[in-house]
């Protein structure tokens, strides 16, 4: 392990883009987190790196967090990436102050206010029976692209959890089928989704047509001429899913891969599932996520706009008679 970077307060950011780094791998080292969560960090810390290099000529102080915390604004990032920035940004001189006694500039620094409820839409029923028909299946190609949307929309997988999927993930427990998952921030396959009869009609078509494959290759693959057979990442799984979305006539940034997952979760408690039940499906830490899509179909039937509505439509009925 090397040694600590030795710094001053008088020094700091002063020093070179090699010895920011350095720290920055000091830090990450004693950071008790996963390796995607270390990556994860890195990269938002060197966002900052890269805007105090620029903006800032002396020891960071409140105004300088507040000054990037602006910066991150005008930039229109989601308020999602702006938490993830100051988070690494707070995270990061935290370990200064233990380590380096450098002052904490982040200290009482007010997080970003996160938006409540979805910031995807979910699809209706007939919406996503018409998505599921738009892709022609006559191809390997359009075997696997209805897997995709067939996976998204009936088990409420996540991209990375359909990126990491493998084949032997499929496997029979009892009478069911169960699809193995690692989930966000997760190192182990140690969850599990249920695959319905005719979700598991579709995965055996496309890995007949597929031919010969072990059970450590991943589920989705890519079938271009430069990288045929390497796992599909998560923007790829996007970018395909955003095709067949537009292809139906829903071309909305409100309405993508992730959209499919809320359609699974809304329309199980629809069909009376319950909220545990759907809490289990879904892979929600507490249940109290999952009451979220419980709270939005309740809203949708019981609104009280739609209440004054009729009451208003009623007296101009009356009138008129």
């Amino acid at each position: 392990m090397k040694p600590p970077t030795a710094i001053t307060n008088s020094r700091f950011p002063m020093v070179s883009t090699t010895q920011f780094r350095s720290l920055i791998e000091e830090w990450l080292r004693s950071h008790d987190v996963s390796e995607a969560s270390r990556v994860a960090y890195r990269r938002n810390i060197r966002n900052f790196q890269r805007w105090s290099k620029v903006n800032c000529s002396q020891t960071p102080t409140r105004e300088t967090i507040l000054a990037y915390k602006k910066y991150l604004i005008t930039q229109k990032y989601t308020a999602c990436t702006q938490s993830n920035y100051l988070s690494a940004v707070r995270e990061f001189f935290k370990f200064m102050e233990r380590v380096h006694g450098l002052p904490n500039p982040t200290r009482d620094l007010k997080g970003v206010r996160q938006p409540s409820g979805h910031r995807k839409d979910a699809l209706s029923l007939d919406q996503l029976r018409a998505l599921f028909l738009s892709v022609p299946t006559d191809s390997l190609m359009g075997l696997r692209d209805s897997l995709i949307l067939q996976i998204a929309g009936r088990l409420a997988l996540r991209s990375c959890e359909m990126s990491r999927a493998d084949i032997g993930d499929v496997q029979r427990r009892g009478d069911k089928h169960i699809l193995l998952v690692r989930g966000k921030g997760k190192l182990e396959k140690d969850n599990w989704v249920v695959i319905g009869d005719d979700c598991y009609a579709h995965i055996q078509r496309y890995l007949l047509s597929r031919g010969t494959t072990k059970a450590t290759d991943p589920l989705f693959i890519s079938l271009s001429d430069n990288c045929y057979g390497a796992r599909l990442g998560t923007t790829s799984l996007r970018k395909i899913t955003k095709f067949y979305l537009r292809k139906i006539g829903l071309n909305s940034p409100r309405i993508t891969l992730h959209s499919l997952r809320h359609t699974a979760i809304s329309l199980s408690l629809q069909a009376g599932a319950s909220l545990l039940e759907c809490k289990e499906m879904a892979r929600h830490e507490v249940i109290t996520t999952t009451m979220v899509y419980a709270h939005s179909a309740h809203r949708l039937l019981t609104s009280a706009e739609l209440k004054l509505e009729k009451l208003l439509q009623s007296e101009i009925e009356e009138k008129k008679e």
